[in-house]
């Protein structure tokens, strides 16, 4: 049972990070190395994460300069609340689920390349 749980666990984290990846990455070089920097350690690196997250809400529009569907999207304030329970979710993992994301994640990066995002 535990091995289901924790599978479930992954996917919801996974699920989560592809989402504000898509967000928070995009217009990065390599996305998969900003990641990794993210979760190379037991803790996730919120200093980091929120340096991303700054420099991605001071680049983003006002919501009443988009068009109408856009600003219905996550705001910076939804993508801060959705990083800051990822990190949550992260140092909550035991080493070996977080090991387990971090091999997903270069096996990814070494399937979709550098420049390919998150998004897949």
């Amino acid at each position: 049972m535990a091995g289901a749980v924790e599978a479930a666990a992954l996917r919801g984290l996974s699920r989560q990070a592809r989402g504000l990846g898509t967000r928070l990455l995009a217009g990065l070089p390599d996305p998969h190395t900003e990641w990794l920097t993210l979760l190379w350690g037991p803790r996730l690196d919120r200093a980091h994460a929120l340096s991303l997250w700054r420099d991605n809400a001071a680049s983003r529009p006002a919501p009443s300069a988009l068009p109408e569907p856009a600003h219905t999207t996550a705001t910076p304030l939804d993508s801060l609340v959705t990083l800051l329970r990822l990190a949550d979710a992260w140092d909550a993992l035991d080493t070996g689920a977080q090991q387990t994301l971090r091999r997903r994640l270069l096996r990814h990066r070494r399937l979709y390349g550098r420049d390919t995002g998150l998004a897949s």
